[in-house]
């Protein structure tokens, strides 16, 4: 019994710091789980909006060409 209670006071002793550095690392760890969650919803957007705009610009360029075009045979 004795040993046992005395078992008790050191693992709570050395958890209690423990339980600290865990908050800490927690801390850390949700900032870089921000991060990356960012990091990936930016580059999801920039590739599903990528082929649009590139889709608009040409779209853009062939209406400015067929203009000029127009203009030219006039």
């Amino acid at each position: 019994m004795k040993h046992h209670t005395r078992h008790r006071r050191r693992s709570r002793s050395q958890h209690w710091p423990n339980r600290r550095s865990d908050r800490a690392r927690r801390r850390q760890n949700q900032q870089r789980i921000q991060t990356l969650r960012m990091i990936t919803s930016l580059v999801a957007v920039k590739i599903l909006v990528a082929p649009i705009i590139s889709d608009v610009i040409g779209n853009y360029v062939y209406d400015g060409l067929g203009m000029i075009m127009r203009w030219l045979q006039r």
